[in-house]
């Protein structure tokens, strides 16, 4: 699962993980915000503003939870 072993490089493993699947998320969230500009299309771009607006804050909850869970049990939820 890990690409090491050691214990001490899961989190760092799985954050590296998370920061790419968000910068992936994040750059298309923008693509579509400015589409909606460009297109001078303001209900596009509210709409996709709010889609981008709520997914951010679902991950921040999900890392958020995913800390509280190492501080509590040294482990990761996914190890669980």
């Amino acid at each position: 699962m890990y690409p090491c072993n050691d214990a001490e490089f899961r989190p760092a493993a799985s954050a590296a993980k998370r920061q790419t699947r968000i910068r992936f998320a994040t750059r298309s969230d923008h693509r579509a915000v400015v589409r909606a500009l460009n297109k001078r299309d303001a209900d596009a771009a509210a709409d996709a503003l709010g889609i981008h607006v709520t997914q951010r804050v679902d991950q921040i909850q999900d890392v958020i939870k995913e800390g509280f869970a190492q501080i509590s049990t040294g482990q990761s939820m996914g190890e669980r």
